[in-house]
């Protein structure tokens, strides 16, 4: 894992961050999801491998994964979330997602079955199920009958799956220009093929991707680093953020690594961090980028005074190279002195100076 990825990983894993993302994407910004609704759950994912050489089930882990309760028409409703920290686009990111939201449903179907599985044991019934099922409510609902087909998956009818969103967030300068979705990757544009393939779209956070009235929308300080990574190659705009209301926001610890990973920053990372240090290393930032900015200018100022140079010397060397041509055809006697200097665009002293300094 990268520097930015694991200073990422870091950063979305405080509840208040992680519910901020989540509000944006889901509800516009609006504090639904309460950072104390949020609970820990098991990151790992039991994922099929792709590839030519693929030829077993890997483990995979999210870089972050809560699950959050909910209420659904005055009932308990649970909702799986994850978070992906991502530096550089990854061109196969909508498969790497719908991997793990599949392996995550399986995995709840797994250990629904599992359940099942010891309810029948518990009770002296024979174990055969395999997959599926839940045990909420199992004493209501009786056992079930071997042969059944709720007996052969392992899952009830009535049995259902707590959601999986996940959501990828970019932390690069640049914009996100890969695929958002699977019907992008796939390497055919017939719509009676892609009707009846399912599109796998991926949701994503991108600051170069975003506007900064999205960016206002966030409620933590998150929406302040995504703004200053999305105009981190800007100097004006870095200036504008700093000296503003925002710039007086302070960062934490973890917000100032992450942006010290992903945009070169160097504040000073202490506990309790004040917002002096943070200004200080964007001022820092900002300096570097002016005097980039100045040794481009130098650099491309030189470059195209040699570019004006090789110009200005290719004419005049058409233009000497001319008057030899004239000086010729008048010692040949075939133009007259001031035939050729009208030719040359000069006087007839001029040219015959110029004709006897070549000579000489």
């Amino acid at each position: 894992m990268g520097e930015v990825d694991a200073a990422g990983k870091v950063y979305l894993s405080d509840p208040v961050r992680f519910a901020d993302a989540f509000n944006w994407l889901v509800y516009d910004g609006k504090q639904v999801i309460d950072p104390d609704e949020l609970a820990q759950c098991d990151p790992n994912e039991l994922v099929f491998a792709y590839g030519n050489d693929a030829t077993e089930p890997v483990q995979r882990i999210r870089d972050v994964t809560r699950i959050w309760q909910a209420m659904d028409d005055g009932r308990a409703a649970y909702v799986v979330l994850g978070v992906e920290a991502q530096d550089a686009v990854h061109y196969a990111m909508s498969v790497r997602c719908a991997l793990y939201d599949a392996a995550n449903y399986a995995g709840q179907v797994g250990e629904a079955a599992k359940s099942y599985r010891r309810k029948r044991a518990g009770n002296g019934e024979r174990d055969e199920g395999e997959f599926g099922g839940s045990e909420v409510n199992e004493n209501d609902r009786g056992p079930m009958t071997q042969g059944s087909a709720e007996f052969l998956s392992g899952f009830r009818k009535d049995d259902r799956l707590m959601p999986v969103v996940t959501l990828v967030v970019h932390f690069g300068e640049g914009d996100w220009d890969g695929p958002t979705s699977l019907h992008e990757m796939l390497d055919t544009a017939d719509a009676e093929i892609l009707r009846l393939v399912p599109d796998y779209k991926m949701n994503l956070l991108s600051p170069s991707n975003m506007s900064d009235d999205d960016l206002d929308r966030f409620s933590s300080d998150l929406g302040l680093v995504m703004r200053y990574i999305k105009y981190a190659g800007n100097k004006s705009e870095l200036e504008r953020i700093t000296q503003g209301p925002l710039g007086g926001q302070p960062l934490d610890v973890d917000a100032m690594r992450l942006l010290n990973a992903a945009v070169g920053t160097r504040l000073a990372v202490e506990e309790g961090g004040q917002q002096m240090e943070m200004a200080k290393g964007f001022k820092e930032l900002i300096d570097e980028y002016t005097e980039k900015g100045v040794k481009k200018g130098r650099k491309e100022g030189v470059k195209k005074g040699r570019k004006e140079g090789v110009k200005k010397g290719v004419k005049k060397g058409r233009k000497e190279g001319r008057r030899e041509v004239l000086a010729e055809l008048v010692r040949e006697g075939i133009l007259s002195a001031e035939d050729a200097a009208a030719f040359a665009d000069v006087n007839v002293a001029e040219f015959e100076l110029a004709n006897a300094t070549t000579e000489g």
